[in-house]
This record gives structure tokens, sequence and C-alpha cells, in this order.
């Protein structure tokens, strides 16, 4: 009889170790995807931040040009770039204010080309930085 009770308790050891390494690990690949995720946004935004400053000095250099054209499409695809990131986050998490604040990094980056004077192009450049600072201050504080 208490041969069997120590194999038992031996085999439940056992199983409950396994379950909590398990456990353990998961939330750790958890964290680490959703760094992983967050970060791949930022960037995202980093970059359309990138093709809307480039955008917009090439419409005030010759708003009928080839570069201007060229600038203007590729805004598009790394506006396109950034959506497909925050799209990921909505997967990753149900959290209102996060996809809130990535969308509005998102929407107010897309702002900057639309400035008519320079004085306005830096106002709605550092908008648009003050927007992605406060999704990653906002996403570190979640962690």
């Amino acid at each position: 009889m208490l041969q069997a009770l120590n194999s038992l308790i031996a085999v439940v050891g056992t199983l409950l170790g396994a379950s909590l390494t398990y456990w353990f690990q998961r939330r750790a690949a958890d964290r680490s995807e959703r760094r992983t995720v967050l970060s791949a946004f930022a960037a995202a935004v980093m970059e359309q931040r990138r093709g809307e400053y480039d955008r917009w000095w090439r419409c005030s250099e010759d708003p009928a040009g080839a570069a201007y054209l060229e600038a203007r499409t590729e805004s598009y695809r790394l506006r396109s770039a950034a959506r497909q990131q925050f799209y990921r986050i909505r997967l990753l998490t149900g959290d209102a204010e996060l996809l809130r604040l990535a969308e509005r990094a998102i929407t107010v980056t897309a702002q900057i080309h639309k400035a008519r004077e320079r004085a306005a192009f830096e106002a709605n450049g550092a908008a648009a930085e003050q927007a992605l600072e406060a999704f990653l201050a906002y996403a570190a504080r979640r962690r």
C-alpha cells in the first residue's frame, strides 16, 4: 500500500511539474510575441512617418513631378504596412485603449503631408511623434 501511495505521489508530482513548466513557458512565449508585434507596429509607423515627410518635401519641390508621384505612392504603401501591423495587434489583444492609441498613431501620422506651410508640417510631424510615444508608453505599462 505504501509503495502504491509513493508511486501515486511521484506521478502527481511529475504531472504537476510538467504542467507548471508548460504554463510558465507559454506565458513567456506570449509576452515575447506581444513585444515582437508591438515593436513591429512602432517600426511600421516610424516608416510611415518617414514616407509622409518625403511626400511633403517632394510635393513642396514639384507637385507635378515624378519624384512626388513616387513619394505619394510610397506613402500609401507604408500606411498600408502600418495598418497591417495594427491588425496583428488587434488579433493579439482586446485592450481598447491600446488599439485606440495605435489607430491614433497611424491617423495622426497620415496628416503630415497635408500641411500647407513648413510650420504646420513640423507641427504635424511632432504630433505624429507624440502619438507614437503615447502608444509606446501605454504598451510598456501593460506588460
